[in-house]
C-alpha cells in the first residue's frame, strides 16, 4: 500500500507510522496464507525512510533469518509463490542479489580477503 498523495520520505513515514506492526510484518491482501510482507521489504537498506520506522530487534531478527534462509548452493529462495516452478528458477537468482546487497548493506556479509 503506497503512502496517499506524497511520495516525499518524511511524509511517507509519517503516514506509516503506528501502521506497522511491532513485529514489521504486513500481511499482504489477496496473498496466500501466511504470506507477509517483511521488514527487509521495506527498508533493504539503513538509510532508507521506512527503516526508522523498525526497531533494532525488527531489523536484527530479521537479518539472522535472511542469512539463516541462504541454501546448500549458496542462492535463496522466493520468499513468495510462484505460478510455475519455471518461473521460480528464472527468479532465484534476483532473489539472491536481494539477499546479498541487503546482507552486504547491514554489514552482515563476511566479504573474504584476497
Amino acid at each position: 500500500m503506497p503512502c496517499p498523495t506524497a511520495p516525499a520520505p518524511r511524509t511517507c513515514s509519517t503516514h506509516w507510522r503506528g501502521r506497522l506492526p511491532a513485529d514489521g510484518l504486513l500481511p499482504v491482501e489477496g496473498g496466500a496464507e501466511g504470506e507477509f510482507l517483511r521488514p527487509l521489504g521495506l527498508a533493504p537498506w539503513p538509510g532508507q525512510a521506512a527503516r526508522r520506522l523498525l526497531g533494532d530487534a525488527v531489523i536484527e531478527r530479521e537479518l539472522d533469518r535472511l542469512a539463516a534462509d541462504q541454501q546448500e548452493d549458496g542462492g535463496w529462495n522466493l520468499t513468495f509463490m510462484a505460478w510455475k516452478p519455471a518461473v521460480a528458477w528464472e527468479w532465484r537468482g534476483a532473489a539472491t542479489i536481494e539477499a546479498l546487497r541487503t546482507l552486504s548493506a547491514y554489514e552482515r556479509l563476511a566479504v573474504p580477503s584476497r
